[in-house]
């Protein structure tokens, strides 16, 4: 009798958890134009092989995109450092006000062109592995801003399949500069605010207000005009972080 009950409480269990995950998928989807279609974030990967599951779904997600072109080698704002020295100084100390259990993640394009220098990830070796590649940065070359947000944007969804969907995403641009003609990034920042649930956070350095990635009600904005204020913006990126609540997602 002991094994028929251990049986039907491992049915119910089972039962249990397929209907926890096909709620999951359909509450996980929004609007992705005015015809009643639906799309789910985050959008299936092409590669074929499994998600691992993260440990923590409910996690917290930035993924930095670190301008380190050409034009960061000059002063910044009049001051006696450079604009480059000035953003890995507020990055390291960005780095350890993260919190813990939030997953970081560092994207540069610089004179060895773009790439993901550090993996979304969490723990002591990870904020040492962020701050030794922001330390490493050789500000060079363009600004193909479109290249590097959709670069931040897959890692992103790369990481909402691990956590199912739930949890918080945020993409947070240090830049001085317009894109490169080339790399406009409207077209990928439409896509992002219409399509999924990542916030997008630029910290303008030493140009003002006027750039494309200042956009009011779209991207959280902010003007740096010193080393100071540039790190004030990045702590600020942590402050305004809002709450995700994927069940209203798809309202």
């Amino acid at each position: 009798m002991k094994r028929y009950k251990l049986a039907i409480l491992l049915l119910a269990g089972v039962i249990s958890a397929c209907e926890v995950s096909n709620e999951s998928q359909q509450t996980n989807v929004l609007p992705s134009s005015p015809v009643d279609s639906r799309i789910e974030w985050p959008p299936p990967s092409n590669d074929t092989q499994s998600v691992v599951v993260a440990r923590d779904l409910l996690a917290t997600d930035y993924e930095v995109v670190l301008d380190s072109s050409g034009s960061m080698d000059g002063r910044a704002c009049g001051s006696k450092v450079s604009k480059s020295e000035a953003a890995k100084q507020a990055l390291k100390v960005f780095a350890t006000r993260v919190p813990a259990g939030a997953n970081l993640g560092l994207i540069v394009f610089d004179s060895d062109g773009i790439t993901e220098r550090v993996a979304l990830g969490t723990g002591s070796a990870n904020r040492t592995a962020f701050m030794d590649a922001v330390m490493r940065t050789k500000p060079g070359g363009g600004t193909p801003l479109w290249h590097a947000i959709t670069l931040a944007k897959e890692k992103i969804e790369a990481q909402g399949r691990s956590q199912l969907g739930y949890g918080q995403y945020h993409i947070v641009v240090v830049t001085d500069g317009e894109a490169d003609i080339t790399s406009n990034p409207a077209s990928v920042v439409n896509e992002i605010n219409t399509r999924s649930p990542i916030i997008i956070h630029t910290v303008g350095f030493c140009i003002g207000e006027d750039h494309s990635l200042n956009q009011p009600g779209r991207i959280f904005y902010r003007e740096a005009a010193s080393p100071e204020q540039l790190q004030e913006g990045l702590t600020e990126v942590l402050a305004e972080s809002p709450t995700f609540d994927i069940l209203k997602f798809g309202d």
